[in-house]
């Protein structure tokens, strides 16, 4: 058996990039006398599974599960914004649950042969940002926060049996992504607070399980995880911050 899903939702912004969300205030004027949100959220969760049994004179079983999600969020803010509340810009790729793949396979007879092999990976780039030479006056607190969660997990379990008896599980999860808050050039900020605010986390599970049985017999066993996430948060050149309390840029 085997099972590839490949998973990308794709919205293009003006500028001709594909997002999974996209939340824009381009080159615009607005005036509000209260709070200001703009907000991009996405949430994926994806499972796939595939077995693989055989039996005969040679019975060679294969179950290969292959998941990949690519997912690109983005909010953004830019032109002259007067609001008399809060206002926020905030990205998110986060997830309810976990993103896995598993794999069963087995193979019985004379010479018996099973192969298990998952793969779980994950690519996300999250990013909230001011525009460069946007002109923001808040009366409340101006917050640019971006938040990447990932959670991965691999499993496969093969079983080989016979006179000869050969098999692999191999289990392989990945997370790759960045997540980055950011003031860009030319900014002037005028508000009760400034806090910008970038975050990356990653879970990434493996589990391998290989039984061989017979006369000869052999299994080979590989799990391997890895986490190439990473968070950036800055004001860029020439801005100008201007704040009645705290200002705060954390990654």
């Amino acid at each position: 058996g085997r099972e590839v899903a490949e998973i990308n939702f794709d919205v293009s912004t003006p500028d001709g990039t594909a997002y999974s969300a996209a939340a824009r205030v381009g080159n615009a004027t607005l005036d509000a006398g209260r709070n200001v949100t703009v907000s991009a959220h996405n949430s994926t969760d994806a499972l796939s599974e595939a077995a693989g049994v055989a039996g005969g004179l040679v019975g060679a079983g294969a179950g290969v599960s292959v998941i990949n999600v690519g997912d690109h969020s983005l909010a953004e803010l830019g032109g002259t914004l007067r609001a008399g509340g809060n206002v926020r810009i905030s990205a998110e790729d986060g997830q309810d649950g976990t993103t896995q793949a598993l794999a069963q396979a087995g193979g019985g007879g004379l010479v018996g042969l099973g192969a298990a092999v998952a793969v779980s990976e994950k690519s996300s780039q999250t990013t909230a940002r001011i525009l460069d030479g946007a002109n923001i006056t808040a009366g409340g607190a101006l917050s640019v926060d971006a938040d990447l969660d990932h959670a991965l997990k691999a499993q496969t379990v093969g079983v080989s049996a016979g006179g000869v008896a050969v098999g692999a599980s191999i289990a392989t999860s990945s997370s790759t992504g960045q997540a980055q808050a950011l003031v860009g050039k030319n900014v002037q900020v005028s508000a009760g607070s400034l806090a910008v605010d970038a975050s990356a986390r990653s879970s990434n599970n493996v589990d391998a399980v290989g039984v061989s049985g017979g006369i000869v017999a052999g299994n080979a066993v590989v799990a391997t995880a890895s986490d190439h996430t990473s968070a950036r948060a800055w004001v860029d050149d020439g801005s100008r911050v201007t704040t009645q309390g705290a200002i705060g840029i954390r990654a």
